[in-house]
């Protein structure tokens, strides 16, 4: 199963919303950008590599996996559970011209049980919020809280954030 992306400048991470209906293990995710071997309109090629970015989370925002690499391709494997799931992704490929609609990525699913309930819900979702989320889950599993002056708990998120939310 695939999704194809219309990269804007406008929407920076695209977010896919996954309804699985029975245990699907050993699920891949991958995205592919568009090769460089591709001609665009303007007869110029695209850029190749960029760096791709794959976030996938459960509907309550708890981190699954992910991966941020400058590459032509990326690729998650993840055990999914009956549920509903977002796929933050994004290709950056740092580009400033006008003609922006010929850039964008495909995302694929292989399962050895058919994914059919795929919807890209990027204009549903509010993806800053998704990801803060997702990152305050992650920091809350796996970092010490340290109790500010004000009361307030800070987790240490540096190292996720570099790793895994920021090109």
């Amino acid at each position: 199963t695939y999704i194809k992306i219309k990269k804007t400048l406008a929407i920076k991470c695209q977010v896919i919303q996954l309804i699985v209906d029975e245990d699907c293990p050993n699920t891949y995710i991958q995205l592919y950008q568009k090769n460089e071997r591709i001609i665009k309109k303007d007869g110029t090629r695209h850029p190749n590599p960029a760096q791709c970015f794959i976030l996938v989370v459960n509907s309550d925002y708890k981190y699954i996996n992910s991966i941020n690499e400058k590459t032509s391709h990326v690729a998650v494997n993840v055990d999914l559970k009956p549920g509903k799931y977002y796929i933050f992704c994004d290709v950056d490929y740092r580009i400033e011209t006008a003609d922006h609609n010929t850039y964008g990525f495909t995302v694929t699913f292989y399962s050895k049980t058919p994914l059919k309930n795929l919807t890209n819900v990027t204009e549903e979702i509010d993806v800053i919020k998704g990801l803060e989320t997702c990152m305050y889950n992650y920091c809350k599993e796996n970092f010490k809280p340290i109790n500010h002056k004000s009361g307030v708990q800070i987790y240490q998120s540096e190292n996720f954030v570099k790793k895994y939310l920021l090109f």
